[in-house]
């Protein structure tokens, strides 16, 4: 999955896209079992035919628990929105590149809570890097 972020003054909008409809449910669980108000609706597919959800997060408050559960903080420029992660607190994830094509390789250590927090913060990774897509397991890079 990759998600892309896009923040305004006072609500979030998060962009889904991936083949896999559990993917993109991993995050809807995410914000129900965190209890965030929020809404979803599909978009169009992107180039590489995958499906797509936009969520929306309202409020600023919302917003920065978003953040603090992740680890990351999001900040606007020029209407593009860039996202920095944090070490944060939790268990060792890496983040896996999802190939497109075979000679691209790519994997990064995060920390997350669980393993829906991995697989969100690791689908912003993605998208910051340009990869195709990311997928999330517990352990380091270094293992792999």
């Amino acid at each position: 999955m990759i998600l892309i972020p896009k923040l305004f003054d006072d609500f979030l909008k998060l962009i889904a896209y991936s083949y896999s409809d559990g993917e993109i449910a991993v995050l809807n669980l995410f914000l129900r079992d965190k209890d965030f108000d929020y809404s979803s609706y599909p978009v169009n597919p992107d180039r590489a035919n995958r499906k797509g959800v936009e969520f929306r997060i309202d409020g600023r408050l919302q917003i920065t628990r978003f953040e603090d559960l992740l680890g990351i903080k999001f900040s606007s420029r020029l209407q593009k929105t860039s996202v920095e992660f944090d070490k944060g607190a939790g268990k060792s994830y890496r983040c896996i590149r999802l190939k497109h094509m075979p000679w691209q390789n790519g994997c990064m250590d995060i920390t997350a809570t669980d393993d829906h927090s991995a697989f969100i913060k690791c689908s912003l990774i993605a998208n910051k890097h340009n990869w195709f897509g990311a997928d999330s397991e517990q352990g380091s890079c270094k293992h792999k």
